[in-house]
C-alpha cells in the first residue's frame, strides 16, 4: 500500500512542473537544454519522480553518440543504468529525452545533476555539458550523511521464485535447478550461492564444488543456477529441504553475507513394487508401407491398491521408419486393483519402408496410493510388407468428433488410387465399439476405382446411452482380391452430464513440415487444439512448447523461430479446434531418431476454473551423412593394358555411422577389384582403397568411380566421380638380327645356334628381366604405402 501510495504522488509530482532552459553555448555555437521538467512540490525521502528534458542541437553539425548521466546527488535511479543511450543528433534537430526516473534517499544534497557527452563529425574528442536542477527536497532527520546518502540502504531483494517441486528417486542423481528473483528496485551483483550438503543424510553433492555464481541479477529480473544432487540409497517418499547459503552486493559495493534459502525436492522411495504391467494385444495384420495402422495394448494393475493419474506415451519411435499419427499420449483417470484397461495407438508407416520388423517404444508412467509417481518402458515390433498397391486410405472424417450418449453421427472413408489401373471388387468395413454401434450395415460394396480416382464409403453410427468417458475407436478395413488395407478412427466420449464434466483440451493433430525433418534446418510445426467438451467455452489458453534434450554446444534440439516457446488462444468453442503454425529450427548436431516435444496447455473455463494438461508430440529427426575422399588424379595417357595404381582415402565428415560403404568402378578401364567393399566408417574415421587400373582401348576411356553406403534409415547414397584418359598402343622395341638380310624385326632363332656360337644383343631377356625389375618396385612400394597408411591411422586413433 505504501510503494502505491508513493507511486500516486510520484505521478502527481511529475504532472506538477515548471519550465527551466539552460544553454550552454561554445561561441555562436550552442547545444540547448530546454523544455526541463521535474516535480515542484516537495520531496521526501523514498518519494519517487521523473526528469524530462529536450535537447536541440545548434552546432552546426551533427552530434553522434549522445549520452545523458544521472551524476549527483540524494537520489538512485529507478530500474534502469545511471546513463541513457540517445545515439545522433541531426543538426538543427531536438531530441526528448525518456523520463529518467529517480528515489529520493533523504540526503542534505538537494540538487540533481546531469551530464550531457557527445562527439562531433569534426572532432573525435568526447565533449560534456553539465548541468543541475534544484528541488524542494526535505532531508531526512534520519541517520543520512554525504551528498549520496547511505548506500546501505539499496539492499537488493533475493527470494527462490515458487515452482513445481524437483522429484528424484532414492539411489539416483537429479539436477536441481532453482529460479532466483530479484524482488527489489536496486540490482545485485557478484551473487555466491553454496549448498550445504557436507554432512546432510538426504543428499549428497554430484559435483566438485558447491559454489554457483551469478555475476549481475537486475531489479525485477530472474536467474537460474542448477546443482547435481544425489539421493542416498534407502530415503523413504517425502519432501525435503536442501539450505544454501548465499552473498552478494549492490552497485555501491556493498555486501551482505550469510543469507539463506531453502529449496525442496519430492523423493520418491524405490522400495515399493506395484505390479502393473503392459501386453500387446494384437495388432493390425498384413501391414503394408505408407499405411495407416493400429495397437492395442492392455495395462493390468494386478496390486492390491489402485493407481491413479496413468499416462501411457510414446517418447521415441524408431526414426525414419514409423510416426505416430495421433496425440502421443494417452491418459488413464485411474486402474483399480486387479483391473485391466485397454488402450489403442494410432500409427503410420513411411511409404518407402522395406519389409522388416520395426521398434515401438512405449512409456508408461501412474502414481501410486503414497503419491510416488512410477514409470516403466516395453518395447514391441511391428511387421511391415513393403508396399505393392497404389491403393490407399484418405482422411477420414466424422460430422461428430465428441460424443455422448446416443448421439449420432456419419464417418466417411475416402479410397484413392494412386496408380493408372483400375482396381476392382473392393469392399470397406466400419466396425465400432467399446460403446459406438452401426446404425447402417457395416460393409460397403464400392465395386471399382479407376486409376487417379477416390470414391467414399459412407457409415451411420451411435453411441451408446451408457457409453464410458475416454477415446473410442472405429476399426476401418479395405479388401480387394487378395490384399487388405487396415486402418482406424478414434472419436471422444464424454460423461453424460456435460455440465458437470471437466473441459478438455487434446491435441487433435499435428504435422511438421517437411514430415522427415533435417538437422541444421527450419520447419514449420502446424497444431490443432480440439475442446472436447459438449458444451463448455475454454478461454485465456496458454501453450507451452519443451524440448527437453539438448547439445552442450548447440542448446535445446528445437527452437522456435523469432518468438518465444510459449503461445497464447483467446477461446476454444466446445467442440471446435483452434489451429497454429510454428517455425522452428532443429540444431545442426541433432542425431537421427524422433524427439519428444511437451506441449503444456494451461486454461480457464467460463467460471474462471483454472486447469492444466500436458501432451506430446514427436519430430522425426533426419541427420545428414557426408563423406570426402582424397583427389582422384588418372594420368591424361594410359597404354593399353599398362596398370596405373591410385590410392584414395575416405572421410566421413558427418555425424552419422556409412555402414555397408562399397567403391565400385564401371567404364571403360578394367581394374584389379571392379567392387570393393570397404565396411562400416563411423563419424571421424578414415579409411583407404587402392587399386590397379588398366586402359582397355585406343583414344579416350571414360569410367566412373561410384561410392555407396547405407544410412541409418535404410536409405542408400551413391555418389559418382568420373574419370577420363586417353589410350594407347604399347610397341615392343625394334630387335637387330644379324642373321636375317630382309630388314625386318624378329628374335634370334635359338634353335638354330649352337652353344658356342656368337649371338646378337640380348634384347628378349633384357625385356623380361626389365618387367620382373619393375613388378618388385612396385610391390615394394605398394607395400611401404600400406605400411605409411597402418601408421597414420594409428597416430589418428
Amino acid at each position: 500500500m505504501k510503494q502505491r501510495i508513493a507511486s500516486i504522488l510520484s505521478l502527481i509530482m511529475l504532472l506538477a512542473i515548471i519550465p527551466f532552459n539552460s544553454v550552454f553555448a561554445d561561441g555562436k555555437k550552442e547545444v540547448v537544454i530546454e523544455d526541463l521538467v521535474y516535480p515542484r512540490e516537495e520531496i521526501h525521502k523514498g518519494d519517487r519522480f521523473g526528469v524530462g528534458f529536450k535537447i536541440t542541437n545548434n552546432l552546426g553539425e551533427k552530434m553522434e553518440n549522445v549520452k545523458v548521466e544521472y551524476t549527483y546527488g540524494s537520489y538512485h535511479t529507478i530500474n534502469q543504468s545511471n546513463v541513457l543511450e540517445i545515439g545522433d543528433i541531426n543538426e538543427g534537430s531536438a531530441e526528448v529525452v525518456p523520463a529518467i526516473m529517480l528515489i529520493y534517499n533523504g540526503g542534505e544534497s538537494t540538487r540533481a545533476g546531469f551530464k550531457v557527452t557527445y562527439t562531433t563529425e569534426n572532432n573525435f574528442t568526447e565533449q560534456t555539458k553539465s548541468f543541475y536542477i534544484q528541488l524542494k527536497a526535505v532531508p531526512d532527520t534520519g541517520d543520512v550523511s554525504g551528498s549520496t546518502g547511505d548506500s546501505k540502504n539499496y539492499k537488493p531483494n533475493l527470494i527462490l521464485k515458487n515452482g513445481e517441486l524437483p522429484v528424484a528417486y532414492s539411489g539416483e542423481f537429479k539436477d536441481v535447478t532453482l529460479e532466483v528473483e530479484n524482488k527489489s528496485d536496486y540490482n545485485a551483483k557478484n551473487i555466491a550461492f553454496e549448498a550445504l550438503l557436507k554432512s546432510n543424510e538426504i543428499f549428497e553433492l554430484g559435483e566438485l564444488s558447491p559454489i554457483k555464481r551469478i555475476e549481475s541479477l537486475e531489479s525485477g529480473k530472474t536467474s537460474k543456477i542448477t546443482y547435481k544432487v544425489n539421493v542416498k540409497d534407502g530415503v523413504k517418499s517425502g519432501v525435503y529441504p536442501i539450505e544454501i547459503n548465499y552473498s552478494y552486493e549492490n552497485e555501491y559495493k556493498d555486501r551482505w553475507e550469510q543469507n539463506k534459502i531453502v529449496a525442496y525436492i519430492k523423493v520418491i522411495a524405490n522400495d515399493k513394487n506395484e505390479s502393473v504391467e503392459l501386453k500387446k494385444l494384437n495388432q493390425t495384420s498384413n501391414l503394408v508401407s505408407g499405411q495407416d495402422f493400429d495397437i492395442q495394448l492392455q495395462l493390468a494393475n494386478s496390486g492390491d491398491e489402485k493407481i491413479t493419474n496413468v499416462k501411457i506415451e510414446l517418447p521415441e519411435l524408431s526414426g525414419d521408419k514409423v510416426i505416430n499419427r495421433e496425440s502421443n499420449t494417452i491418459y488413464i483417470d485411474e486402474i483399480n486393483a486387479n483391473e485391466k484397461k485397454e488402450v489403442t495407438l494410432k500409427l503410420t508407416s513411411f511409404e518407402d519402408l522395406q519389409t522388416g520388423n520395426y521398434p515401438i517404444k512405449v512409456k508408461v508412467s501412474y502414481k501410486n496410493t503414497y503419491g510416488d509417481v512410477k514409470e516403466f518402458f516395453e518395447n514391441y515390433y511391428v511387421k511391415v510388407s513393403k508396399q505393392t498397391s497404389n491403393l490407399l486410405i484418405g482422411e477420414i472424417k466424422a460430422s461428430k468428433r465428441v460424443l455422448k450418449g446416443e448421439d449420432e453421427f456419419t464417418l466417411t472413408v475416402p479410397i484413392m488410387n494412386l496408380g493408372d489401373k483400375s482396381e476392382e471388387n473392393i469392399f470397406v468395413t466400419a466396425i465400432g465399439s467399446d460403446g459406438i454401434v452401426n446404425n447402417s450395415q457395416s460393409m460397403v460394396m464400392i465395386g471399382s476405382v479407376e486409376g487417379k480416382e477416390t470414391k467414399v464409403a459412407t457409415f451411420n453410427f451411435r453411441a451408446l446411452k451408457d457409453i464410458t468417458e475416454g477415446n473410442k475407436t472405429i476399426a476401418i478395413k479395405v479388401t480387394y482380391g487378395n490384399k487388405n488395407i487396415d486402418s482406424g478412427y478414434v472419436v471422444y466420449s464424454e460423461k453424460t452430464d456435460g455440465n458437470t464434466s471437466v473441459p478438455k483440451i487434446i491435441i487433435s493433430k499435428y504435422t511438421p513440415e517437411p514430415m522427415m525433418v533435417k538437422a541444421g534446418q527450419e520447419f514449420d510445426l502446424n497444431l490443432a487444439f480440439l475442446n472436447t467438451h459438449r458444451d463448455k467455452t475454454v478461454r485465456n489458453i496458454k501453450i507451452t512448447l519443451t524440448t527437453h534434450e539438448s547439445s552442450e554446444k548447440t542448446g535445446s534440439v528445437f527452437s522456435p523461430v523469432n518468438s518465444s516457446n510459449t503461445f497464447f488462444i483467446d477461446e476454444i468453442t466446445p467442440k471446435n479446434e483452434s489451429e497454429m503454425n510454428i517455425t522452428m529450427f532443429t540444431i545442426p548436431d541433432a542425431k537421427s531418431k524422433t524427439y519428444t516435444i511437451d506441449v503444456k496447455m494451461e486454461y480457464e473455463d467460463e467460471k474462471g476454473t483454472q486447469y492444466s494438461a500436458t501432451d506430446l508430440i514427436g519430430i522425426p529427426v533426419r541427420q545428414q551423412s557426408k563423406f570426402m575422399t582424397s583427389d582422384i588424379n588418372v594420368p591424361e595417357q594410359i597404354g593399353i593394358g599398362e596398370p596405373i595404381r591410385l590410392d584414395i582415402d575416405i572421410s566421413n565428415t558427418g555425424k552419422i555411422d556409412l555402414a555397408n560403404f562399397t567403391v565400385k568402378i564401371e567404364g571403360d578401364f578394367n581394374a584389379s577389384n571392379s567392387t570393393t567393399y570397404v565396411g562400416n566408417i563411423q563419424p571421424g574415421a578414415r579409411e583407404y582403397y587402392d587399386v590397379d587400373l588398366f586402359a582397355t582401348k585406343e583414344g579416350e576411356n571414360i569410367g566412373t568411380f561410384i561410392f555407396s553406403y547405407e544410412e541409418p534409415s535404410g536409405d542408400i547414397v551413391e555418389k559418382k566421380v568420373e574419370i577420363k584418359t586417353n589410350g594407347f598402343e604399347v610397341k615392343m622395341p625394334e630387335i637387330n638380327n644379324n642373321n636375317n638380310n630382309s630388314g625386318g624385326v624378329y628374335p634370334p632363332d635359338m634353335n638354330n645356334k649352337s652353344l658356342g656360337e656368337k649371338q646378337g644383343f640380348p634384347w628378349v631377356k633384357l625385356a623380361i628381366g626389365g618387367v620382373v625389375v619393375l613388378i618388385v618396385v612396385i610391390i615394394i612400394v605398394r607395400a611401404a604405402k600400406k605400411r605409411k597408411r597402418k601408421k597414420e591411422m594409428e597416430l589418428d586413433e
